[in-house]
């Protein structure tokens, strides 16, 4: 679709996909669309490059990424500690690190730390929290999530009889 861009007002073009893949109709819907953001001053390539950029954050914002960044940059600790680390992660990656960090809830967490609990592995349970909460605050601090939601869970897993 050609169109005229609303704030520098140059000729641009913009493709919706190959035939085979976009029908007619759909194509005549998508084109209506943006004729309706063109009417209110939005540029749709604009709004397509934003979308894509969201869209590329929300997949580098795995659980999985953002626990492997925080582990790696814990130089401070042993090797062994940071060995332990990478096994409570693994844990962890099996249930929720496929997920934007920002769209995991506490039942999500607690999920994960009770099925490890339910083989008997309290102390692994309450490790994997522990290490959940540091890559939580450590989203917080790069603002890659809202908050820690293993605040959430105090006292939700069982303490082993020491």
């Amino acid at each position: 679709m050609d169109y005229v861009r609303p704030i520098d007002k140059k000729r641009a073009t913009l493709t919706f996909g190959l035939y085979p893949d976009i029908t007619l109709a759909q194509a005549r819907s998508l084109r209506a669309n943006l004729k309706a953001d063109l009417a209110v001053g939005v540029d749709p390539f604009v709004k397509r490059k934003a979308e894509e950029g969201e869209q590329r954050l929300q997949s580098s914002n795995t659980f999985a990424a953002i626990g492997e960044e925080c582990i790696s940059r814990q130089t401070h600790l042993s090797e062994a500690t940071r060995k332990n680390n990478r096994r409570y992660a693994g844990y962890l990656n099996k249930s929720i690190g496929d997920m934007p960090i920002s769209s995991i809830k506490p039942i999500n967490l607690l999920d994960a730390c009770k099925t490890v609990e339910s083989k008997g592995y309290l102390e692994t349970a309450l490790k994997m929290k522990s290490l959940a909460g540091q890559v939580f605050r450590y989203g917080v601090q790069t603002a890659k999530c809202e908050r820690d939601v293993t605040q959430d869970l105090k006292g939700a897993l069982k303490q082993p009889a020491w």
